[in-house]
């Protein structure tokens, strides 16, 4: 009789970054006691080209023991037997000959069940003298919670299946729900100065089964042997960060009958590339201030130059200075330009123009045509 909350476990798939379990029958072992060697696991978040970055992003690492690793009759392999609070969940009940695609779904699964609003679960916790943890959390002789690891760092484990989560250790709500073509998908965040990533939480079962180059498993053949030191990358996307430009426009005086418009081109350069380019203006009926604001519009550390190059007939600025001014750019924050003008007693006609801007991609230029109110 099979037993409540236990999966048949046969080999395993580590290809593309991703670690992918697929229950296939399991060969014969080397040792008798091939459970009882210790393991470990060594997990690199994100790949080599963003590495860098992430370094930067307080990248670190949970790991929830899902299930234990119990040896089936005759010793050819192992079975899952959930832990709590994992054991009575519906939604991780074994599904007969599994894909990939259903590892994906059950790693959503009990991503769901570990991080859902007061769940109360921990971090496994491996035993320091062989006594069992309460739940999935310390217990009595409880040492090393596999909590806030280091990408890189060689974590020792014992046996069974883990849910891998990476988060930003900075952010107090780093998970956040994303439409894909199959569905809703519940990933993790973590956070740079200059990108955002996004994680998704991955099961991976210690032992591995051996892999062939050719991409067999030798432990289908009964020939194979148990890899006890596994090293995974998982998968990150990587997104450009954004932050917010506002322009505060001040006018000490109205005394002309016309409205008054101030027009101001605004140009963002990253790396010597200009990444945002735009033409912005505010009229006034009356002295006061207006305010522009462009919300998360321009790349995090960019540079950003705003120009008055339009302030009518009868107003000037208050210094020439501040014709042009530049601000950094920075994440999630407002970076602030103000301009003041006075009325400068010369009650000449005036009239607004609408600047009207059109990328022409075959000489790589704005164009501007003013039209006349």
């Amino acid at each position: 009789m099979k037993r409540k909350g236990i999966y048949s476990v046969m080999a395993f798939l580590l290809a593309a970054g991703l670690c992918l379990a697929k229950p296939v029958i399991g060969g014969a072992v080397e040792d008798a006691d091939y459970l009882e060697k210790p393991c470990s696991v060594t997990v690199w978040a994100g790949d080599t080209q963003f590495r860098e970055d992430l370094e930067k992003a307080q990248v670190v690492l949970d790991m929830y023991k899902v299930a234990d690793a119990v040896e089936v009759q005759g010793g050819r392999g192992y079975v899952y037997e959930l832990t709590a609070p994992y054991k009575n969940q519906e939604a991780l009940k074994p599904i007969a000959d599994q894909t990939d695609k259903d590892w994906r779904v059950l790693a959503q699964e009990a991503t769901k069940i570990t991080l859902a609003e007061g769940a109360g679960i921990d971090p496994y916790v491996k035993p320091a003298d062989g006594t069992e943890p309460d739940g999935n959390g310390a217990g009595a002789g409880a040492s090393a919670p596999y909590r806030a690891k280091n990408p890189g760092e060689k974590i020792e484990v014992d046996s069974g299946l883990y849910l891998l989560v990476a988060r930003g250790n900075d952010l107090e709500n780093y998970t956040k729900t994303i439409e894909t073509e199959d569905g809703e998908k519940l990933v993790t965040m973590a956070q740079s100065p200059l990108y955002a990533y996004t994680f998704e939480p991955q099961l991976v079962s210690l032992p591995l089964g051996s892999v062939e180059g050719d991409g067999t498993t030798n432990i289908l053949s009964g020939e194979g042997s148990w890899d006890y030191d596994v090293e995974i990358t998982l998968k990150a996307e990587q997104n450009r960060r954004y932050g917010s430009l506002e322009i505060v426009k001040t006018l000490q005086s109205y005394e002309t009958k016309e409205p008054a418009m101030f027009v101001f081109q605004i140009e963002a350069v990253l790396d010597g590339e200009t990444v945002y380019s735009d033409v912005e203006s505010i009229i006034f009926t009356e002295a006061g201030q207006e305010k522009i604001l462009l919300e998360n519009k321009i790349p995090a550390g960019a540079v950003v130059t705003v120009t008055e190059v339009y302030k009518g007939a009868a107003y000037s600025l208050e210094t020439q200075a501040d014709e042009t001014q530049t601000r950094p750019i920075a994440a999630d924050q407002i970076s602030t330009v103000e301009f003041v003008n006075r009325y400068n007693d010369e009650q000449k006609g005036g009239h607004g123009i609408v600047n009207q801007f059109r990328y022409n991609e075959t000489s790589g230029a704005w164009d501007w045509t003013p039209i006349t109110e």
